[in-house]
């Protein structure tokens, strides 16, 4: 019957119409129950085809208003009825049945109307009341209505009483005081709800439902934990920790959002209910030791580990068991999640709220503790001690508030010989996350308390601070050597930098010729990632002070780098045999010097991803390790995808505070660099024999990118000095370096014999071109008196739309120039088919 009036549809009709149709297509029984659920269910109905009505609080105010018009019928068209219902009177019925509150009176109104009108009528039928009836009547119509009017006045009386319990405004109700009264109700409904919960959370990806299931997840362990029923929070605490996923290794690579905040509310659970969690806690910590090693996999990096993507590989591998590549790829994405930040906190939570367990509870929680930290130890194949370390810093505080209770001096001091014992271990050892607190704290101090430091107390502090990048202790721990140079040197070199810069008062000519010397000194360690790293530090130094640099301080700043360009040219690079891997890191070193000069002086970007070697096939090769070359970016889109750099932040940079001699310096140390990087690019037998060497790829390593970055660095310079006032002093070396410059790129564009070579120089071919079409006519002479032969040969050359373009209207602008009419006579230039 149900599904019968599912099928009616009461959309746009109102309230009394339904009800005539829902009366008339079926003959109603004769039971006052199926008659009570029909209504029900006809009201619902009426409210789902509506929804947008807005007249109903909910399906119960129609419910009502439904017996209500019945009881209205009965009233106004039952002969038996002598004194009939007025309108004022049917208001007043119907007074509070919308959730309390009353209906509009003009609906009301509308419906005794209709009603006084139009009766309702019934399909013919009998209640239980008018069966032995039923048998004697005739068939004719009068027989028929008088049995529904019967029916309809048995219906009326049940629709009298439900209008008085509705219209009741008030009734006593008496809250449960006790766990007594709600226990034996948990015990009964405990198991259904547990199986719908993990159904719907099971099964349902639609994030309201689910959110429902973990909701209903949280209130049945609440509710166990207080009634203290301890199979009730066993069931509902291990079914939960089943949905975390996270002891299930196969069905990692399934983690949804839904799963992630499985954990979040196991780890809820503990925080808040550890009272009464007892054997519990060993599903909250072996969870909490699960996420851990999920964290580890989405991140691929063990704790505190060095950033060795190989060895985390491997360490992650063999902690999730046999698992590919691509199946732990598949586990990256998924787990990334269980590191977000609120993971992270809800998991230190646990540990430090601990101290507020009750002593039973600590107890457990230990106990807890322990076992799961033995099974993390037991694992064959990789063991943990995750939770090991979280055992030794509880102890620990435990010690110390120990060691401190000066009651007891027999205990004080026992604490104090233990603390001691853990502080040698710790300190003999010399782990990576205590070398990053201590130097986090030491410069956080030197950040904090600066302002009152004096000269000498700064001088003591950065030598201490530079015993960091002490040789003679690095060698002491030769295997060490590396990661100490990646993380802790890197760590130092960074906060130098911002400590200088917040005191460049009190530090400027106290500590920068020390700070010079340890960056130098951490270039030439032939560990690539530090070189770049140093090389950044150096740069990110200038450029926050360079503003503020005396002319003293730019000299050494010029002479540093020409010291580090001539330290690191790599000469030997046609050989070879063991200390070829360092020649590489001296390509890496170069390139990034090269990128860094152009950026302070001239303010250009520097290119995404470093480069030392480019294939003649147009792929190009970066140095990440001091014996390894990956495959990287392709050559050209690197050069297409920086050729405007230096054009687009030509305003920007500190040419402006240099000296135009300490400029010119720098440009001599970058035409070293592009020399030996033509010379190598020209001498086909030593990339023959480096390749024949075991450089991987399917070409010839080159390095047409240091080439002609060092030559457009050169150029940018060079062109801004020939029109700066103040280089007239060294006019003549200016000129001298700008006509070598532009014979070196158009030679090296012209001469150019792979494809690969050629599309690399035309970047800086048209940068070439553009300036000379910026500069003022009086300084075009200055190129040189072969410059215009030079053009001409580059007009047979010349490949692609933009460097055509661009050539053409410097042609015309030397024609117009020579002829003696305006260089922009009749219209203006296009660089690149743009008019300027």
């Amino acid at each position: 019957m149900y599904a019968y009036v599912d099928d009616l549809d009461f959309s746009g009709r109102d309230f009394v119409s339904s009800l005539r149709l829902f009366l008339e297509k079926f003959r109603l029984p004769g039971e006052a129950q199926k008659i009570d659920r029909l209504m029900e269910k006809f009201a619902s109905r009426y409210c789902e085809c509506n929804p947008s009505l807005g007249l109903f609080a909910s399906a119960d105010t129609a419910y009502v208003l439904a017996y209500s018009i019945i009881m209205l019928t009965t009233d106004l068209h039952s002969a038996q009825v002598k004194s009939k219902m007025t309108k004022d009177q049917y208001v007043n019925m119907n007074r509070g049945i919308n959730n309390g509150a009353d209906l509009p009176p003009d609906v009301l109104c509308a419906i005794y109307d209709d009603i006084a009108t139009n009766e309702i009528k019934m399909k013919a039928g009998a209640s239980k009341l008018l069966k032995s009836t039923k048998a004697n009547a005739g068939d004719n119509d009068k027989q028929r209505r008088a049995l529904a009017t019967l029916e309809l006045a048995a219906m009326s009386e049940t629709a009298r009483a439900l209008m008085e319990s509705a219209s009741n405004a008030a009734a006593d109700f008496t809250s449960a005081q006790h766990q007594h009264h709600v226990r034996p109700m948990f015990k009964i409904c405990w198991t259904p709800c547990l199986a719908a919960f993990s159904v719907g959370l099971q099964a349902s990806d639609d994030v309201e439902e689910w959110y429902l299931c973990i909701r209903g997840f949280r209130l049945g362990v609440r509710a166990a934990c207080v009634l203290r029923s301890r199979l009730e929070r066993n069931a509902f605490i291990q079914a939960l920790a089943r949905f975390t996923l996270l002891t299930a290794k196969n069905a990692l690579g399934e983690m949804k959002e839904k799963n992630i905040e499985a954990i979040k509310l196991l780890l809820a659970i503990g925080d808040e209910d550890g009272d009464y969690l007892e054997d519990n806690w060993i599903d909250v910590i072996r969870c909490v030791s699960q996420l851990e090693l999920a964290q580890l996999i989405g991140t691929g990096l063990p704790a505190g580990a060095k950033e060795d993507k190989e060895s985390s590989r491997q360490y992650v591998m063999k902690s999730t068991g046999a698992l590919d590549e691509r199946t732990l790829a598949t586990l990256q994405g998924a787990l990334g999640e269980t590191s977000s930040q609120a993971v992270v906190v809800a998991v230190d939570r646990i540990f430090h709220g601990s101290c507020r367990l009750t002593g039973d509870a600590i107890v457990c929680f230990v106990r807890a503790l322990c076992a799961v930290s033995k099974e993390e130890l037991n694992q064959p194949a990789a063991p943990r001690m995750f939770l090991l370390g979280k055992l030794v810093e509880e102890a620990l505080k435990c010690l110390a508030e120990f060691a401190c209770n000066t009651n007891h001096p027999d205990m004080n001091m026992e604490a104090i010989r233990l603390i001691r014992s853990c502080g040698d271990c710790i300190i003999n050892r010399c782990k990576l996350d205590v070398r990053t607190r201590s130097l986090t704290v030491m410069f956080e101090i030197m950040k904090n308390h600066g302002s009152e430091f004096r000269s000498e107390w700064w001088r003591d502090l950065f030598n201490i601070v530079f015993r960091i990048f002490d040789h003679a202790k690095l060698d002491e721990h030769r295997g060490d050597k590396k990661e100490w140079m990646m993380t802790t040197c890197n760590h130092a070199m960074y906060a130098i930098v911002d400590v200088f810069t917040q005191y460049f008062p009190q530090l400027s000519e106290l500590v920068l010729p020390s700070i010079y010397e340890q960056f130098a000194v951490c270039i030439q360690q032939k560990n690539e990632q530090l070189a770049r790293s140093t090389v950044n530090c150096l740069e990110t130094l200038i450029l926050l002070n360079g503003e503020r640099f005396s002319d003293d301080m730019w000299q050494r700043t010029v002479q540093l780098f020409r010291r580090l360009f001539a330290a690191t040219l790599p000469k030997s690079s046609i050989h070879p045999d063991a200390a070829f891997s360092e020649q590489i890191v001296f390509c890496v070193v170069q390139s990034e010097l090269v990128d860094a000069v152009t950026s302070i002086v001239l303010g250009a970007k520097k290119s995404s991803g470093i480069v030392c070697f480019i294939c003649s096939c147009g792929r190009c090769y970066c140095c990440t390790d001091l014996d390894e070359i990956v495959l990287s970016i392709p050559a050209v889109k690197s050069e297409q995808t920086n050729g405007s750099d230096i054009n687009s932040a030509v305003s920007k940079g500190l040419f402006s505070t240099m000296n135009p001699t300490l400029l010119l310096s720098l440009c001599d140390a970058l035409g070293e660099s592009q020399r030996l990087a033509k010379q190598f690019n020209d001498n086909n037998g030593q990339r023959t024999l480096l390749w024949k060497a075991g450089l991987r790829g399917s070409s010839k390593p080159n390095l047409i990118r240091q080439e002609t970055h060092a030559l457009r660095a050169m150029l940018a310079i060079l062109l801004r000095l020939l029109n700066d006032p103040r280089s007239e002093p060294v006019q003549d070396q200016v000129a001298k370096g700008v006509l070598s410059v532009v014979s070196a790129v158009l030679r090296g564009y012209g001469e150019a014999a792979s494809d690969a070579r050629r599309t690399a120089y035309a970047p800086v071919v048209c940068e070439l071109l553009q300036e000379c079409l910026r500069l003022p006519p009086h300084l075009l002479p200055a190129l040189g008196a072969e410059f215009p032969l030079h053009l001409c040969e580059l007009v047979e050359t010349a490949e692609g739309q933009p460097l055509r373009s661009l050539l053409a209207t410097l042609l015309r602008q030397f024609i117009l120039t020579k002829n003696g009419a305006p260089a922009h006579a009749g219209a203006k230039p296009e660089v690149n088919g743009v008019a300027e």
